[in-house]
Parts: structure tokens; C-alpha cells; sequence
């Protein structure tokens, strides 16, 4: 810690320890806020300010009224504010007030204010960090606000998904839990794949990214006796994944660097093991026009030569992690797309040879 942010601590511990009403202690907050800078002190200068600070007047003016004339969120702005600057410390992260306030902070998630959202989801992201204080989420509180926050325009959606994907990632998620949030999962998707639909920019790739989780989600615990039917909305839903198929077309036949493509194959593998390779095809038929299947074909056969092509063993054991995850992502996509073909001429025998046909003309 600097000289100038020791004395700067000085100061504001004096500052409060002055102030011996709640106005009083209001007015000396205000005061810290601009004098103490959270960005430039260590730990152990936030928690003795936090400790001199305390929770219990942070609860009382929260409760306050807020006097005439000013802003209805003051209050709220200040409190969240000064939480979410410690939220940062992983000692004061297990504090029991910090723990009791996630309903407020899940409240806030909506805020119309985004300063008061974004720093509601930063305290969340933080407490959902640690073991206890995703179990905390996931028992004490409505996690409904997360998934709603999630699919709204809020400035605070992308730490809200981070969040959602974090802790059904983690072990603190039991059967009953998963039956619990599979129909909010369920709508989730549906939402980020009409947005995936629809944008044209970055977002597009970070949208792909947590498709490409849900999707992971739903077929890993698909197979679960004990939660499979939690998904099978997903499974039996249309519209999403003609969300998602025009979507990976869209950037699929779009010139794209190394990085993007590997995200949009990412996203095809599981799409492909939950709704099959049939989910491809659709388009082609009923437009006239090349299909996913074949652009698909295409990419990946190109993806695969552009890796392994005139490359030796040794070259081979040199790939970089990224590159490897990208022929492995490939390799199962060509393995799922011979597979389906193969079974639709299985099927063709029985049945005049029509589907094999069909199946043939689709490929070429």
C-alpha cells in the first residue's frame, strides 16, 4: 500500500469514528468514497475499513428514506457501490453479511439503474465463486432473477450467464436442482438463440459460447435417469434450433479467422448430439440451396487438411491445445455426420430406397 492510500485509510477511519449519528455517518461515507480509492489499496486496508464501516448501518440505510429532493436510488447506489468494491476480497467474501445479502443483490439484478445491476452482479459473481456461497445461492435464495437478468438487455447479462453456467458447472447442483432450473435452462436457450439469430457482430461468438454450454448441459444430463425428462422440452423444442441452424449458417459461410470458426464448430458438436445430423438437412430441402450439411462437409474436411495435411508425427505432436480441440471437434462432427448418413441408408432398404437417394442428393 502506498504512503499517500495509508494516509488516505488514516483519514477516513478518523472521518468515521468522528461522526457519532447516522447523518452524520452518511456524510463521512460520502466523504471516504471520494477520498479512500479501492483500486489502489490492498486487502488488509479494505477490511479495516469495512470492519469500521460495518454492516449494520449499511442495513440501516438501506431501509432509510430517502429526503426530498434527491435521487430514490442514492441510497441503494451508495450501499451497492461500497459492497461491490469488497466483493473483491475473498476473506471479507465469507463474512455472514455478505452471504445474508444475495437476495438483495439477485433484487437488484433488474435495476433500472445499470450501475446498481452491474455491481449487484459483481457481489454475486464473486459469492458464487466459493463452494458455500454457491450452495448459499442455490438454498437460501430465487436464482429465477438470474436467469431473467440473463435474457434481458441488462448491462449486467453477460455476468448473470457467467454466473448461471458457474454454478451448474459446479458439484453444489443435485438431481432435484437440475429438475428445478431445466425449465428456466430451457427458456434461457430459447432466448440467447433468437438473439443468436438475429445479431450480426461480436456478440454472435459470445452468444455461441454459452449456447454451446446449455447445449453440453442438456445432453450430459440427458442421459440421467433422473433428470432426463428435465430437458426434454429442449429436445422436442423447434424454434431454437432453427434459431441456431440459421445462425451457424449465417457465420459459417462467412470469412472468418481461425479463433471464430473453432467457436462456431464448438457450438455445432453438441447441437449435433442432442438434435442429430437430420437437424442439418431441413434447410436444403425446402429452400433449394446448400445446407448446413454441406457447407459443413466443406469447412471441416478444409479445417482437417489446412492441420494435418503433408504434416509428419513429430509436427503433429507440436499442435497447439487449440488447434488439437479444433481437429477433435471436427473429427466428431465428420464421425456424426457419416453415422446419420449411415443410418438413413439403413433405412432407405426398407423403404424403396427413397431415403438413400434423398441422403445422396443432400451430400452433393
Amino acid at each position: 500500500m502506498s504512503s499517500n492510500n495509508g494516509s488516505a485509510l488514516s483519514q477516513s477511519v478518523a472521518l468515521w469514528k468522528g461522526a457519532s449519528t447516522d447523518n452524520e455517518k452518511l456524510a463521512a461515507l460520502m466523504m471516504i468514497t471520494r477520498l479512500f480509492k479501492v483500486e489502489e489499496s490492498d486487502g488488509a486496508s479494505r477490511r479495516t475499513l469495512f470492519q469500521c464501516i460495518g454492516f449494520e448501518f449499511l442495513d440501516r440505510l438501506l431501509k432509510s428514506p430517502v429526503p426530498e429532493g434527491c435521487c430514490s436510488n442514492t441510497y441503494l447506489s451508495l450501499a451497492m457501490s461500497l459492497l461491490s468494491s469488497y466483493a473483491t476480497d475473498e476473506e471479507m467474501l465469507q463474512d455472514p453479511g455478505m452471504m445474508d445479502k444475495m437476495p438483495m443483490f439477485l433484487d437488484c439484478l433488474g435495476h433500472s439503474e445499470p450501475d446498481v445491476a452491474s455491481d449487484a452482479a459483481q457481489c454475486l459473481l464473486a459469492l458464487s465463486s466459493s463452494e458455500s456461497g454457491r450452495k448459499h445461492l442455490l438454498s437460501a435464495c430465487n436464482c429465477k432473477a438470474l436467469f431473467q437478468c440473463a435474457s434481458s438487455t441488462s448491462p449486467a447479462r453477460a455476468t448473470a450467464l457467467q454466473i448461471i453456467q458457474g454454478v451448474l458447472a459446479s458439484d453444489a447442483v443435485a438431481g432435484r436442482e437440475i429438475s428445478q432450473y431445466a425449465p428456466l435452462c430451457n427458456k434461457l436457450v430459447a432466448k440467447l438463440s433468437e438473439k443468436f439469430r438475429q445479431v450480426q457482430d461480436s456478440e454472435k461468438f459470445e452468444i455461441a459460447r454459452s449456447l454451446e454450454f446449455f447445449v453440453m448441459y442438456a445432453c450430459s444430463h440427458g442421459s440421467d435417469q433422473t433428470t432426463s425428462n428435465s430437458f426434454q422440452e429442449l429436445v422436442d423444442g423447434k424454434q431454437w434450433k432453427e434459431d441456431v441452424h440459421h445462425g451457424l449458417f449465417d457465420v459459417l459461410r462467412s470469412r472468418l479467422s481461425a479463433d471464430l470458426r473453432a467457436r462456431a464448430f464448438a457450438l455445432l458438436v453438441p447441437m449435433v448430439g442432442l438434435c442429430g445430423v437430420d437437424w442439418m438437412v431441413p434447410q436444403c430441402l425446402e429452400s433449394g440451396k446448400s445446407s448446413l450439411l454441406v457447407l459443413c462437409v466443406s469447412l471441416v474436411t478444409v479445417e482437417i487438411n489446412v492441420h494435418l495435411a503433408d504434416v509428419d508425427h513429430d509436427t503433429c505432436r507440436k499442435l497447439s491445445s487449440s488447434a488439437r480441440t479444433t481437429l477433435l471437434d471436427c473429427f466428431r462432427i465428420m464421425e456424426a455426420m457419416i453415422s446419420g448418413v449411415a443410418s438413413l441408408a439403413d433405412v432407405s432398404a426398407a423403404d424403396g430406397d427413397a431415403v438413400g437417394t434423398l441422403s445422396i442428393e443432400v451430400i452433393l
